[in-house]
């Protein structure tokens, strides 16, 4: 497991890397002189695939001066039904776990996805054996709420009675801050859970208006931070004062992003996130 990252360290993702293959993303990072990644199991995978050695990997991160905060994410099936109907199909929970042990990673991040049958008591079964399994490999659970259609766990209240029926003391939330502003979350909400306990965050901004299709919105259209309408000010101050550990992860999925060079976009990515954290006076 890596050592914790600060609430002022920064987070790079492969989406905000332009989606440049493992090595790119890494080398993008440490030129934008950021200290962690967020590593997706399916990159960790392909790397894999491609004939990488999973030593290898750890020891390239280890070369670029970068450390993974996390491996994101693990679907949870809390369905009635049969997963094939699951609208967000992820990767095992083994190749989680494994990703998350040779890469060093401290968290290992999770979504619930269900079907009409799906009921709180069994999300929060589901929650708690996945994070059980990654706990006893060494990685830290959070819970990632997401809206409607691709998860009942929509909003941060229901995320946290999840983690808090767990009874899994280690778990906490992941926010990202697209899932928080499309879905039902408020800024009320956010104020009633333990944000000592929000562990990760994922940081973008929305447009003004919604598409019809959220999941294609989500994966391409997503803004840098301070470009769009989310309230990133005030959640990050209310963060900051409830003790919030959680290093700031930049997660951006665009096309217009994605056209760029790795280290452009990293450097672009984290100077518009840099603006909103100086207009947060935290962090």
């Amino acid at each position: 497991m890596s050592s914790p990252l600060s609430p002022r360290d920064l987070v790079i993702t492969q989406g905000t890397a332009a989606f440049a293959p493992f090595a790119e993303h890494a080398a993008a990072t440490a030129a934008a002189g950021c200290r962690g990644v967020s590593i997706w199991i399916r990159e960790y995978k392909a790397a894999i695939d491609a004939g990488a050695k999973p030593a290898e990997l750890r020891r390239l991160l280890d070369d670029q001066g970068v450390v993974c905060n996390d491996v994101d994410a693990h679907v949870v099936w809390a369905g009635a039904g049969n997963e094939d109907a699951s609208p967000l199909r992820g990767l095992p929970l083994e190749l989680c776990v494994e990703s998350g042990q040779v890469l060093g990673a401290r968290f290992a991040n999770l979504v619930i996805t269900g079907d009409e049958g799906y009921e709180f008591a069994r999300g929060a079964d589901a929650f708690a054996a996945a994070a059980e399994t990654t706990l006893a490999a060494g990685l830290i659970p959070t819970l990632e709420f997401v809206p409607q259609p691709v998860s009942p766990v929509d909003d941060i209240a229901k995320a946290w009675a999840i983690v808090e029926a767990s009874g899994i003391g280690e778990a906490g939330l992941m926010l990202d801050t697209w899932h928080f502003t499309r879905g039902p979350s408020t800024l009320e909400m956010l104020s009633e859970v333990p944000l000592d306990r929000v562990l990760g965050l994922q940081i973008n901004d929305v447009g003004s208006e919604a598409w019809d299709d959220p999941m294609r919105e989500t994966m391409h259209a997503r803004l840098l931070p301070g470009q769009g309408s989310a309230p990133l000010v005030p959640i990050l101050q209310a963060l900051d004062a409830g003790h919030a550990p959680a290093a700031c992860t930049i997660e951006i999925f665009s096309d217009a992003h994605s056209a760029l060079d790795a280290r452009e976009a990293v450097r672009r990515a984290v100077a518009a996130t840099e603006s909103v954290l100086t207009r947060a006076g935290s962090r």
